[in-house]
């Protein structure tokens, strides 16, 4: 009986290491599987982490050239303005001084010799009060 048992774990060992090598290239394999399948995903990973970093670049860009031409078209509706605040004088002015309009500047000339016209006529008045 020990000799049976010795032959059964000897068949045993003999079955075992013969297996071993079927074991060993489907441990290979399972390896190489899930070892590929590893890198695909960290290069998705990579990938997906670029496209984002590329996205947010792009939306960096976006709102820059959106903040430069904002300020472009700002910039361009006052030069836009004082142009047509230009031409509408140029146009107004003569048609001005063919009517008896007075100017700004001759109002405020008025302004001055009225007020001191008003000092002068205070200053009689307190003269002929005392």
């Amino acid at each position: 009986m020990a000799d049976s048992t010795a032959g059964l774990l000897l068949q045993e060992v003999r079955a075992t290491i013969e297996r071993m090598p079927a074991r060993g290239e489907r441990l290979a394999r399972h390896l190489r599987r899930r070892t590929q399948a590893w890198v695909a995903w960290i290069r998705r990973q990579a990938a997906s982490a670029l496209s984002l970093a590329e996205a947010t670049r792009f939306s960096a860009d976006f709102r820059e050239r959106g903040a430069r031409v904002m300020n472009e078209l700002d910039a361009r509706r006052v030069q836009i303005l004082a142009r047509l605040q230009r031409q509408a004088t140029g146009v107004v002015e003569p048609v001005l001084r063919r009517l008896p309009v007075a100017r700004r500047d001759e109002l405020a000339d008025l302004q001055q010799q009225l007020a001191g016209l008003e000092r002068r006529l205070e200053a009689l008045a307190r003269e002929r009060a005392a």
